[in-house]
């Protein structure tokens, strides 16, 4: 798979970031915190979780404990819980049922430990869903600006860079070196002759069917209009021999997108 220098976009605060006008950067250190605090939440559990095993594996032991106690006395024992003949657990150890207490007593850690996984699970689960939504829009802002720096090296008109933007989604995916790659639905990697598809190759190959994104000078010409087969003149630039109305209404209503850009190009040249 082929290398690429990371090109990222510098300028005002927004260029070439993620939505919300978030840099790349900052997508970088949001995903980082979030990966932190979904391995603290993922040791918390595994810590609960041998904590629950111990408290089972202790009432094992004190069951095999109270074994020892039978045939004892409980006369003297039951005297010495008449002041808490109020409390239940009191009156099952006055009554000789220890393992009862124990049992009771378990039985409510254990639920208060599975509680608190469960609870820690779906605190989990939402900073994974979170993750998952921030490393989206961190690879598209990777992708974007890639395919805009291309654009702008082959000197895309800039109100027609959003539209190679748009045209590209979905198209490349970043690695995790960053790098760009293309693939098919199939899985095979995206190639135009024997060469793997790159932004580059991409927005080159915009000139066959977008070419009203480039300048009519560098476009390769837009057939009709005046030479039959040339390049289209422009009639927005006034002062010229080209310079008709008529023929402006006409592109405007048939071919919006070369007008706008045959109009920003008579603006340019009359400043």
């Amino acid at each position: 798979m082929f290398k690429m220098k990371h090109i990222l976009s510098e300028g005002e605060p927004g260029q070439g970031g993620g939505a919300g006008g978030e840099t790349i950067e900052q997508l970088q250190a949001k995903l980082a915190e979030m990966q932190t605090a979904m391995s603290e939440q993922n040791d918390e559990i595994g810590r609960l979780r041998k904590h629950s095993q111990k408290l089972l594996d202790e009432k094992k032991v004190l069951k095999t404990n109270l074994d020892k106690f039978e045939g004892i006395d409980l006369e003297s024992m039951t005297k010495m819980m008449e002041q808490f003949e109020n409390n239940e657990e009191a009156q099952l150890l006055a009554n000789g049922k220890f393992d009862d207490v124990m049992n009771r007593r378990t039985e409510k850690m254990r639920l208060n430990f599975e509680n608190k996984i469960e609870e820690l699970t779906n605190q989990n689960t939402e900073l994974q869903n979170e993750r998952s939504g921030l490393q989206n829009k961190y690879n598209d802002a990777v992708v974007n600006n890639y395919l805009r720096a291309a654009a702008e090296q082959a000197n895309v008109l800039p109100s027609a860079i959003d539209d190679v933007l748009a045209r590209a989604k979905g198209t490349f995916s970043v690695l995790d070196n960053g790098d760009l790659e293309a693939r098919d639905s199939d899985g095979n990697l995206r190639t135009v002759g024997n060469k793997q598809l790159t932004p580059e190759l991409f927005v080159d190959s915009l000139k066959e069917t977008a070419p009203h994104y480039w300048p009519a000078s560098q476009s390769g010409g837009a057939n009709g209009g005046a030479g039959g087969g040339g390049k289209q003149v422009n009639p927005f630039i006034k002062g010229s021999k080209d310079y008709n109305i008529t023929e402006q209404a006409r592109l405007r209503k048939s071919d919006p997108q070369l007008a706008q850009q045959f109009a920003e190009e008579a603006a340019a040249a009359a400043s």
